[in-house]
């Protein structure tokens, strides 16, 4: 398995379980442009449930961002192993996940984190701008897209539904306070 051969890897090659991956050319992913994720935290950025528990058992501190990377890493088993070891996100609060799992189109993770680690009034109202924001189709309230939300549409590039809005007649783009525009 993954993690016998990763055990084989380190022994021979002589790495250090805390150390942390350098930046290279080969990962495109821009979440890890100017970080230096641990080996524990990159194991959750990518997955590998199987890497993360033998990091683990073999006692690699688990820090609080390793919830963003888990995020990121899709992987519901390292999620409930955060939580089984009671390990708290930044800030000791999941709305940075909510909005991450928004962010990296991880809905099955947005779900996750809305059913079962945050509670209804810990949501802010504005949480579905950020599925606008980033472009997730899948998670876009329908129920948002009124005038209220025109310059938000002209701002994140939604050129075909500012163009329906304009249409409609419901957006005045003449008035000159941009309060007027919503009121």
């Amino acid at each position: 398995n993954s993690a016998d051969e990763f055990d084989a890897y380190v022994k021979k090659e002589n790495i250090q379980l805390t150390q942390t991956i350098e930046p290279s050319i080969f990962n495109t992913d821009s979440f890890l442009t100017g970080k230096l994720p641990s080996l524990i935290e990159y194991a959750a950025f990518c997955g590998s449930f199987q890497i993360f528990n033998y990091l683990y058992v073999n006692h690699v501190h688990i820090t609080e961002s390793a919830w963003i990377y888990a995020i990121h890493g899709g992987n519901i088993d390292i999620i409930h192993l955060l939580e089984t070891c009671k390990i708290k996100p930044i800030g000791n609060s999941f709305l940075e996940c909510l909005i991450e799992s928004i962010k990296a189109h991880e809905n099955e993770m947005t779900s996750y984190i809305l059913k079962n680690l945050m509670h209804k009034e810990e949501i802010p109202s504005e949480i579905s701008m950020q599925t606008l924001k980033y472009f997730n189709f899948e998670l876009i309230d329908r129920k948002i897209i009124d005038k209220s939300i025109f310059y938000d549409l002209c701002e994140y590039g939604y050129y075909i539904l500012v163009k329906i809005l304009l249409d409609s007649g419901e957006v005045d783009v003449n008035l000159k306070k941009i309060s007027e525009l919503f009121f």
